[in-house]
């Protein structure tokens, strides 16, 4: 609208000059001066991904809505960064991943991804736990089809994570912690 006063204003100035001012018709007028504004842009529509949360010491998978800005890999493990809600803790899922940790960045070279996090994911645990909370993010950042495998930073420096068969890996899939998943059926992969 504001477009369409600005072009009347100097043809009605350039019109005033000749001594003639002539009111043009809509046909006229070139179609975008008049035609209806461009529709706001909508919120990007919500994906389901799944976060890996523990329940009597087994991973198990819950469904998120991802929506906003960000990758659906960074959803996902803010949301495990985050915890179980309130719903699910009454439902007794648990995360062995301390309060505090941040997910710093991640970054994906399929089909690899480097997850790093703050010292704070690092806090002392029994080799169980551990392994549990690597489990965890390494669940949570493989249920994306592009990520098969997960490399660890800490403070952006290189991490060597523990698998369950006892050596430490400079990356690790599904395979290294595949005992620990609850074998109850779980909710649909996401793509």
């Amino acid at each position: 609208m504001r477009r369409l006063l600005i072009v009347a204003l100097i043809v009605l100035a350039a019109c005033a000059r000749e001594g003639n001012v002539r009111i043009l018709s809509p046909d006229e007028l070139p179609q975008d001066l008049y035609a209806s504004p461009s529709p706001m842009p909508t919120a990007a529509p919500a994906r389901d991904v799944l976060v890996w949360f523990v329940r009597d010491d087994r991973l198990v998978p819950v469904v998120r809505k991802a929506t906003g800005s960000g990758t659906a890999i960074e959803f996902a493990l803010r949301a495990l960064l985050e915890g179980p809600t309130r719903a699910e803790a009454e439902d007794g899922l648990t995360s062995t991943i301390p309060d505090g940790a941040e997910l710093l960045e991640v970054e994906v070279e399929d089909p690899v991804a480097t997850v790093n996090l703050s010292r704070e994911f690092e806090l002392g645990a029994e080799q169980d736990v551990l392994l549990l909370r690597l489990g965890q993010v390494v669940y949570t950042a493989t249920e994306l089809s592009s990520v098969g495998r997960v490399r660890f930073r800490i403070d952006s420096e290189p991490a060597g994570v523990v698998g369950q068969d006892g050596a430490t890996h400079e990356e690790v899939g599904r395979g290294d912690y595949v005992g620990l998943v609850d074998r109850r059926p779980s909710p649909s992969p996401v793509s």
